[in-house]
């Protein structure tokens, strides 16, 4: 009997048609499905591979002069006051798509993260670096995948 690669049943996660909403109707791009904060709130985001963070909309990216359907176009949008988990560290600069000319401020903090919709059994990570934006800058968030870190050290120190 054979032996199942360890990764072969968590690659189901990381797979791109994971959602099968487009991040954009200008692009290819698909987004992808995670779970931010406890209890889980269900996000889609997009893949960076230049952030050391992940990046969620806030429910103040909507605003009244916003289709009703803002919520949704963004991706979900996360509460952070509604997450137990949460623990806020400060304001700070986005700073990675500068030299396009895009930045924005993010609400940065700590909290639970975990890939794909809730009940699906996808992995989940505690203390990981979350910055909640509401810049147009950046319609949708990000999952910056070289930070993701396993171990509590990584928490945000200030």
């Amino acid at each position: 009997m054979s032996k199942s690669h360890p990764l072969k049943d968590r690659a189901s996660y990381l797979h791109p048609q994971a959602s099968s909403r487009k991040a954009d109707p200008m692009t290819q791009w698909s987004s992808f499905l995670l779970r931010v904060g406890t209890p889980a709130q269900d996000v889609r985001v997009l893949i960076s591979s230049a952030s050391q963070a992940t990046w969620v909309v806030l429910p103040q990216a909507c605003g009244k002069h916003d289709p009703t359907s803002c919520p949704d176009d963004r991706g979900g949008l996360f509460n952070y006051n509604q997450s137990s988990t949460w623990a806020q560290n400060g304001l700070y600069e986005i700073w990675n798509e500068q030299n396009l000319g895009m930045s924005g401020n993010g609400s940065w903090g700590n909290d639970t993260l975990g890939l794909a919709v809730q009940g699906s059994g996808g992995p989940t990570l505690q203390n990981q670096v979350v910055a909640g934006i509401v810049t147009d800058n950046f319609y949708l968030g990000m999952f910056g995948v070289v930070g993701l870190a396993s171990h509590p050290s990584h928490k945000l120190k200030y």
